[in-house]
């Protein structure tokens, strides 16, 4: 009885073993998949950094450009400012300028 309890106590250990070696393989083969699925997030992750970097280096240089053209849009309302400005001044000078001309006149 012993020689036969012997083989199926070595056709279980070996079936164990099998199983153990399947496993094992099985645990390989999800380490593989799971480093693969790492590799591809991380290359997304860096391809996504990526592109919100070149987004931001647009928006900064969007940010500029309309800085620079309220600049430009505040400096022309100034200089039409200015020249209205002076035109009315000088309307106002030479207002007064003829009053004073005529008014030696009414004095004679």
């Amino acid at each position: 009885k012993k020689p036969e309890i012997m083989s199926k106590t070595a056709a279980v250990l070996e079936r164990m073993e099998k199983q153990i070696k399947n496993l094992e393989w099985q645990v390989k083969l999800e380490k593989e998949k799971r480093m693969e699925k790492e590799t591809e997030f991380l290359t997304l992750l860096a391809q996504t950094n990526a592109l919100v970097s070149s987004l931001q280096e647009r928006i900064d240089k969007q940010d500029k450009l309309i800085l620079r053209l309220q600049e430009s849009q505040q400096n022309t309302r100034k200089r039409e400012e200015e020249k209205r400005l002076k035109k009315e001044n000088e309307e106002k000078k030479s207002q007064m300028e003829q009053k004073e001309e005529k008014e030696p006149d009414n004095k004679d």
